[in-house]
């Protein structure tokens, strides 16, 4: 009777250079699931672009090494499965599709591409090869492919604000069917990776990189039209011959509160003589990142806390202007502003503004989610002590010149109820650098916790994000009311 002997073998000195290679695909994959869990669609994105990239190498480098062999073609199917199977999956669940009927369709997709990587490792020399061992064209959708349009799809969604359209168009609402619209074509991605009858004729190396630097290119210059039709509503005048301020001012505002409304409307002062402030909510995956552990259940989106600061009665509608989309257009925004507004022979530079809390002495020009030229910052709704010197006067920032006070701005019983200071940075600098402080006389000192005020209201009236969701944006002014102070 014949017995089996026991056959060794050592994992790591089998591994090659194209194998490691093709790991750092699987690597790209996981990380992405990670980043989607965190609502980061652009970074997970860019994770499985990356993996396609390796997966794209590892074959060329293991036919230049002449380092093929039966561990390599499973290692590529396995990591192709992790980065362009499961990660894409993981994407469209964090992005909200994960309904019963959603989760079967995504369960089918995944089915479909496990069978086209078995098929493909059983019958890929099968197929007619050119002159350096390349298939002639692909039978059926390849995996590659199917996973990377996904993540652009979803990152573009997210780079454009449409998230919350895609998400609200559900069929069958409220029953056991209840579906998303956008789930439906993962039914035809997965039907054409096991189509037999499908031939490609794709260059990957050009057309995958092609097309994804197109859509993002295009979504980088794309400025969305309502935008530029609210900012018709502001009743702004440039003047010549100084600087015109526009203020952006960002946070969270989960919920807004009267802190938020004193810093916003301190930036309207005539003393700093700001044109107009811009609001930034803050994006929904920096916000559920910031939720993580403290009170998650308390959130609410990008465009929700949008419309509802757009609807608090104590805002100038014609001084302050929301922006309602996602954050990745600001900055062509504002370096387009300042062309046109060059153009006309007016100077227009954009400033941070922030609360004392949110400074940093050592780098004051640091902030979400760019770092701009010009910082404004008020102590209207919590004074910090230890911004200022003995003599009254702010403390230096750091890489900046000495403080200086200006003296616009009118007086209440002999005494100015806001003053002023700007200070210069030190050394040459295009554009230049600037700060400026707002010193109230008589700081509000609200100090609102954020952090208590969520759970407080969770508390109060029994919130969590679904409750939360289903309050029109009548019923959330009426919500907050007494912390608004409105």
């Amino acid at each position: 009777m014949a017995i089996a002997q026991e056959v060794k073998f050592d994992m790591l000195r089998r591994l090659r250079v194209a194998d490691y290679v093709t790991l750092s695909n699987a690597l790209c994959g996981v990380l992405a699931i990670f980043s989607s869990t965190h609502q980061s669609f652009v970074t997970a994105h860019a994770l499985i672009f990356l993996g396609y990239e390796f997966d794209r190498f590892d074959g060329i480098i293991a036919r230049w090494r002449n380092e093929t062999s039966e561990m390599g073609k499973q290692l590529d199917s396995l990591s192709d499965l992790i980065s362009f199977i499961l990660a894409p999956v993981f994407i469209l669940c964090s992005f909200g599709l994960r309904t019963g009927a959603d989760q079967a369709i995504l369960t089918f997709f995944v089915l479909c591409g496990v069978a086209r990587l078995a098929r493909f490792n059983v019958t890929s020399h099968l197929t007619p090869k050119d002159a350096h061992g390349k298939s002639l064209y692909h039978v059926g959708l390849p995996v590659p492919y199917a996973g990377m349009l996904i993540s652009t799809v979803v990152a573009v969604a997210q780079w454009l604000g449409w998230k919350e359209t895609l998400i609200s168009r559900v069929s069958f609402p409220g029953t056991w069917a209840e579906i998303h619209i956008a789930v439906v074509p993962m039914v035809v991605l997965g039907a054409g990776m096991v189509s037999k009858r499908l031939k490609l004729k794709l260059d990957g190396g050009l057309s995958i990189p092609a097309s994804t630097l197109v859509i993002f290119g295009a979504c980088w210059l794309a400025v969305p039209p309502e935008l530029l039709n609210n900012i018709r509503q502001l009743d702004v005048t440039l003047q010549s011959g100084r600087e015109n301020l526009i203020v952006i001012y960002g946070g969270s505002f989960n919920p807004p509160h009267k802190g938020h409304l004193d810093v916003l409307l301190s930036g309207l002062r005539p003393e700093l003589g700001a044109a107009a402030v811009l609001l930034l909510p803050s994006e929904d995956f920096h916000l559920r990142h910031k939720l993580a552990g403290s009170h998650p259940d308390f959130f609410l989106s990008r465009a929700r806390r949008a419309d509802l600061l757009a609807a608090i009665p104590k805002i100038p509608k014609d001084r302050v202007w929301v922006w309602n989309s996602t954050w990745y257009p600001l900055k062509p925004f504002m370096e387009t502003v300042v062309r046109l507004t060059q153009a006309d022979v007016f100077k227009v530079a954009f400033a941070h503004l922030v609360g004392p809390d949110n400074l940093d002495l050592d780098n004051p020009l640091e902030n979400y989610p760019y770092e701009l030229p010009r910082m404004v910052v008020s102590n209207k709704a919590r004074h910090v002590a230890g911004h200022f010197r003995e003599d009254g006067r702010p403390a230096v920032w750091s890489g900046f010149g000495e403080w200086t006070r200006s003296e616009v701005g009118d007086k209440v019983n002999g005494e100015k109820e806001v003053m002023l200071w700007i200070c210069t940075g030190m050394g040459d600098s295009h554009p230049e650098r600037k700060g400026y402080y707002l010193q109230f006389a008589k700081p509000c000192s609200t100090d609102i916790n954020s952090t208590d005020l969520r759970r407080d209201l969770i508390q109060a009236h029994s919130l969590n994000e679904e409750s939360l969701n289903r309050l029109n944006t009548e019923a959330l002014l009426k919500l907050l009311k007494p912390v608004l102070g409105t």
